[in-house]
């Protein structure tokens, strides 16, 4: 699964401004929004769930949901408020 650090970038902080649990970020296509959501949730980042496609062989995301933080997602999400700091985070990773 690719990743995009900068659409993961504006699901971390769209999880950290709410309250409630995150299933879209506004102007993000849902297909990118999908996949680095559950990119985030099999890695344990956050906590949140999925539920894949059995329509086809290749299981592809249909929904998924971020409830918030856990592990080192706290520190992934300070990180990704300092736009310096995510820049060096980013090419690190």
């Amino acid at each position: 699964m690719d990743r995009d650090m900068d659409a993961i970038r504006q699901i971390v902080m769209a999880v950290k401004d709410s309250d409630s649990p995150v299933t879209k970020v506004a102007g993000m296509p849902a297909d990118i929004f999908l996949k680095n959501a559950v990119y985030l949730i099999k890695k344990g980042h956050v906590e949140g769930g999925y539920e894949e496609s059995t329509r086809t062989a290749e299981r592809e995301p249909i929904l998924a949901h971020i409830d918030g933080f856990k592990g080192f997602g706290f520190e992934f999400a300070d990180a990704a408020e300092d736009d310096i700091l995510w820049e060096k985070v980013k090419r690190l990773i």
